[in-house]
């Protein structure tokens, strides 16, 4: 137990003593370099293409529950990275359309980009019929091959959970010819989004 309690007060001497001297360091003028993802750089040039072809912008929700342990942080940043996403949306002009399988997150994705849509001074992009609602996965699978055919986004974003609906979903954006960009920490369906898009986030790279 002492020998426990020792590692454990050593731990903490080394990491108090090191954000110290971070805090020092950047003082001084040192602020370290945070490296930029090029998918997350990549969503101006999504909705900017969207914005040259005069089309609408996807982005839909993983097939997850909220109430899931891993479908509930991936769909927090799913809607941290769709706010986002709506600052280049209402400059450019472009409404983002969403779907989802679950009733409890459309009220949350419509709140998200209402209230973004608002604060850059675009809140007429965005209805409540924006949000597409799907029973289940086979049906959500249809409705995105619908939503290719009728709305014919010019860009596909899939961020967060996905499940087994991932490789219908790409495969349907890209015959469309839409601009993927795709991330997910779900291990089987990394390699898919990693083949079809066009920028991908990897595991915990979507946080």
């Amino acid at each position: 137990m002492a020998v426990q309690n020792l590692v454990a007060l050593i731990m903490l001497v080394i990491t108090c003593a090191s954000v110290y001297y971070a805090q020092w360091d950047a003082k001084r003028g040192n602020v370290p370099t945070i490296r930029t993802f090029p998918a997350m750089d990549a969503l101006e040039e999504a909705i900017g293409l969207c914005a040259e072809k005069g089309v609408p912008a996807w982005f839909p929700l993983g097939a997850a529950p909220i109430d899931d342990p891993q479908g509930t942080p991936g769909h927090i940043v799913t809607m941290s990275i769709m706010g986002h996403t709506v600052k280049y949306a209402a400059d450019m002009g472009v409404k983002i359309l969403s779907g989802t399988t679950r009733t409890p997150l459309i009220p949350m994705v419509d709140d998200v980009l209402t209230e973004a849509y608002r604060a850059h001074g675009a809140p007429e992009l965005h209805q409540l019929e924006d949000i597409r609602y799907f029973p289940s996965q086979m049906a959500y699978i249809a409705g995105n091959d619908t939503v290719h055919k009728y709305d014919k986004p010019g860009c596909q974003i899939m961020l967060g959970v996905w499940w087994a609906e991932t490789p219908a979903f790409c495969e349907i954006a890209k015959r469309a010819g839409a601009f993927i960009i795709g991330g997910t920490d779900y291990i089987e369906n990394v390699p898919y989004l990693v083949a079809f898009a066009d920028y991908s986030l990897i595991f915990e790279e979507i946080y």
